[in-house]
Parts: C-alpha cells; sequence; structure tokens
C-alpha cells in the first residue's frame, strides 16, 4: 500500500445562538484514504458538533448529538436500519467514528479477486444553518459509494426542538391529507427550476414508491423564504441531476398546515433567526 493516512483534527469555536444563550461548536474533521493500485479509499469528513447549548438541557443535546453521529456516522454505511442496537447510540463522534473506520477495513480485507472492486468513497459535511429559539438545526451533504460503481449523492436535514431534543417531522406540522397534492407542488416547482432531465417514462410507474420516502422523514430545512425540500437522485430525475432542492414560499406552503397559525408563527421564529458567527480559529 503506498499510502493510507488517517488523519484527525479537532478545533473549537464558538458561536452566537441566541440573546440568552451561547452554542459552542467544535469542527471535527478528517480523513482517510489510500492510493494502493487494488484498493482505493477516499473519505473524508467536515462537521460542526454543538458541544454546549447554554440554557439547553443536557438530555436534549445528548438526543442532537445522538441524531449527528448516526446520520454522518452510522446510516452511511448499515444496509439493515433495523439491525442498529443501542450501543450504536453514540454521544462522541471520537467513538462514533468506528463504523466508518470498520467499513474501511472491510475494504481492505476484501479478496483482491473479488467481482466488485475494492473501493469506498464517502465524503461529508455538516453544517448547522438554523439557529433561534427553541429550534437547532442541520444540513448535510455528501456522496457516498461502495464498489466502484458511482458515487451517490445525498441531503439530510434535521432540525430538532431544543425544549425537548424531539426531531421535527412534516406530521408535526403538516396536514397529511394533503400530501399528495404538497407533493406535485414541490415537484413541479423543482421541475421549472431544473434543467435536469426527468426520469425515463418507463421508470413512472414506480415514481411513487420511490417518492413516498420524501415526506415525514425530516428532512427538510426551515428558512426565511419558507420550507425547503431535498429530493433524493432517481425520485423524480435522472441520477446524474444528484440531489435538487425547492424552496416553497410561506404563502404556498399556508394551505398545508394543520393550524394556519403554525405557518405564522413559524415564519417570524425564522425571520429573527440568527445567522451563527463564528469567530476565527486561534
Amino acid at each position: 500500500m503506498k499510502h493510507l493516512a488517517i488523519i484527525a483534527l479537532c478545533a473549537v469555536t464558538a458561536a452566537r445562538l441566541l440573546a440568552a444563550g451561547e452554542i459552542t461548536l467544535r469542527t471535527c474533521e478528517g480523513s482517510v484514504k489510500s492510493d494502493f493500485y487494488t484498493l482505493g479509499v477516499d473519505v473524508e469528513w467536515n462537521i460542526e458538533w454543538p458541544e454546549e447549548i447554554t440554557g439547553v438541557k443536557p438530555k436534549v443535546l445528548k438526543r442532537i448529538q445522538y441524531g449527528i453521529n448516526l446520520e454522518t456516522f452510522v446510516f452511511p454505511f448499515v444496509a439493515d436500519l433495523d439491525s442498529i442496537h443501542p450501543p450504536a447510540i453514540y454521544d462522541r463522534p471520537d467513538v462514533a467514528q468506528k463504523h466508518l473506520f470498520e467499513a474501511v477495513l472491510g475494504k481492505i480485507n476484501e479478496k483482491e479477486d473479488s467481482h466488485t472492486a475494492r473501493a469506498l468513497s464517502y465524503c461529508c459535511t455538516l453544517k448547522i444553518c438554523l439557529a433561534t429559539e427553541g429550534y437547532l438545526g442541520y444540513h448535510i451533504d455528501g456522496y457516498h459509494n461502495e464498489g466502484g460503481c458511482g458515487c451517490h449523492s445525498f441531503a439530510q436535514n434535521s432540525i430538532f426542538s431544543l425544549n425537548s431534543g424531539k426531531l421535527i417531522l412534516e406530521h408535526d406540522l403538516l396536514n397529511t391529507n394533503k400530501y399528495t397534492a404538497l407533493r406535485t407542488l414541490i415537484f413541479d416547482k423543482a421541475t421549472k427550476e431544473t434543467d435536469a432531465a426527468l426520469i425515463p417514462p418507463e421508470a413512472y410507474a414506480y415514481r411513487d414508491v420511490m417518492t413516498k420516502p420524501l415526506f415525514d422523514n425530516g428532512n427538510f430545512m426551515i428558512e426565511t423564504g419558507g420550507f425547503r425540500w431535498y429530493i433524493p437522485p432517481y425520485n423524480l430525475f435522472c441520477g446524474a441531476a444528484g440531489v435538487v432542492d425547492t424552496l416553497v414560499p410561506w404563502d404556498d406552503l399556508k394551505p398545508f398546515f394543520i393550524d394556519p397559525a403554525y405557518c405564522d408563527a413559524l415564519k417570524n421564529i425564522a425571520a429573527t433567526a440568527r445567522t451563527i458567527i463564528r469567530q476565527k480559529e486561534d
């Protein structure tokens, strides 16, 4: 093996969350790479880790940390999510990284005459992008491939209540009976905004099945202008388009809320959300 490097770097940054509180972020990044001719490994990660949030209960912070570790270091490397057992619920990124290293080790241990390429590519960037009274949200962007058959891009968003630590899902806010109409609205809007080719007509029969996970998994972000949804590859557009996102304005969203007052309240919260100001690292 010409080169196998494991680099782990951590730097502490501080950022304002609320007028009455403060969030301490630790930037955790690292990489595992190999350029050996029968093995290709190119893995890197960069996450903003919320180490402390003033005024937030420790158990609430732990829930948020669990979510970050699962989505960054566990879910991408587990074929059957139902097989995840309690010991896999980690509250520290340095321990959760064991799943990533196990995936790399698995490729190293594969036979060289295997029918699939001994290759692993994974890139993950996590940014805290919603910091406001009552809510903390982050966005994960990256790609993942095992076996050398092409990288698959992904985007995952999670919004947590800072009061309970609960992950906010669509059915907490939106009328489930109107999901079909909302999905049509999102798809029509994304199609007009995107030049990418749609999936071929012969795949349309499977589109309802493929797009069903678009709702009720919490993969949306609250922004000043409305809700932004992320459409995974092959759901509406061809795979080459990658992840496609579209913002649905508050006025268009309001008819889909369980209670229109929820929409107005979230709109006001989003309008007063504070942008995280990161201090320069020492």
